[in-house]
Formats: structure tokens, sequence, C-alpha cells
């Protein structure tokens, strides 16, 4: 199925840049992470139900909420690079207005990055991820892609919780 929606329907209504063999590659990498995270958590999984009886519930969501804390701050640095290539962003006008948007709700920008997602897809796209900076709880990075005008939509909404587009 995944081959058929992934691949197929994407390359029939032109949406894909990916040859089968580079399809082919990003889901293998994409399998190994899961593995790599799955798998730890599956023997957690297993380790609190023998543990904690009828409140193994209560000690996985716990663990699940701490490895989704975890996670998020490992994916822009970890994760995102097996499969982009992430670089500072160039374009210094979106950074300052990035950087401006965030000091607007009192968080520090430490640097905005970019990573081309084009690569694969030719499908409108843009992120905004975080990762903090552990000596300074306040300083974020923000990692850009596509349309300047979703970028800061996006960035707007982590932010500040509304759905305004600055231009």
């Amino acid at each position: 199925i995944n081959i058929y929606t992934g691949f197929y329907l994407e390359h029939k209504y032109k949406l894909s840049n990916q040859t089968f063999i580079k399809y082919f590659l990003e889901n293998l990498k994409s399998l190994l992470v899961g593995l790599v995270i799955g798998i730890p958590i599956l023997l957690v999984f297993f380790y609190v139900i023998n543990q904690f009886g009828d409140f193994w519930w209560l000690v996985f969501a716990s663990a699940m909420f701490l490895i989704s804390v975890v996670l998020s701050q490992l994916f822009p640095i970890l994760i995102l690079p097996i499969f982009y290539k992430v670089l500072p962003l160039n374009d210094e006008e979106l950074k300052t207005r990035i950087s401006n948007l965030a000091k607007g709700a009192g968080i520090k920008v430490e640097n905005v990055f970019s990573f081309n997602m084009s690569k694969n897809t030719k499908k409108a796209n843009a992120s905004c991820s975080c990762s903090i900076h552990f000596k300074h709880p306040d300083i974020f990075c923000f990692f850009y892609q596509s349309h300047p005008c979703l970028v800061l939509h996006n960035l707007n909404i982590l932010l500040k919780g509304n759905q305004v587009c600055l231009r």
C-alpha cells in the first residue's frame, strides 16, 4: 500500500521528485530509525506491564510523555539530518522576520536553519521545529522550508496560537 500511495500516486500526479531507488532508500532509512526508536519503547512497554500490574498504563503513559519530550528535542539535531541536509538560512530578511516574531512571544532565537524538502516532493511544504538549547532554555532554533508565508504562518501558530500570516 505504501508503494502505491507514496510512490505510484505521487508520480501519477507529478508530485514526486524521487526515483524508485531514492524512494526505497528513504523508506529503508525510515524503517531503521523506526526500529531504533520503536524496539526500546516496545521493551519498556512489556517491562512496565510486567512490573506495575494494574497501574501499567499510568507508568507507561508517563514514560511515553518523557520519551516524546526527549524525541522532540533530538529530532532537529539527530533525526532530521539523516534525511535532509540542514544548513543555516541565507535569507536575512526572513531570518529577521522569524526572529522578530519569536521575540514578540518572549523567545530568543539563536539561529535559523533550512532543509530542502523539494528533493523528494513538489508539494507545498513548511516546517517549524524547535530545539531547546539546554544551557539557555529560552533559546530555540527554527527549521524552515518552502514558502516564507507558510513558515511565518506555522511559526505564528506555534508561538501565539492564532492563524495570522504576516506579510
